[in-house]
């Protein structure tokens, strides 16, 4: 097998990530997980005050609203890079 199918198999690298949280309680994934949490959170806030002040282009409002919800950190990263009118 090459190394470069080796690296990219799903299922090593799902083995993988269950055999490095399988020693951890809840908790301790949490707060392993929370600051990427706390970011895309506050990502999308920014992003909602941004659109609801901002003019758009390419989509309507509620599209990017709906872009913004569902996809995470790209889709708050595509208004804020492409969907802004910019003065």
């Amino acid at each position: 097998m090459s190394i470069s199918l080796y690296l990219y198999n799903p299922k090593i690298i799902q083995k993988g990530m269950i055999t490095m949280l399988s020693g951890m309680t809840i908790i301790e994934i949490i707060k392993l997980f929370l600051p990427l949490i706390v970011l895309e959170f506050g990502l999308k806030i920014f992003c909602f005050f941004k659109l609801y002040n901002d003019k758009v282009k390419f989509f309507p409002k509620y599209i990017w609203l709906v872009i913004i919800l569902l996809i995470n950190t790209i889709g708050p990263l595509a208004y804020l890079i492409i969907g802004r009118k910019r003065d």
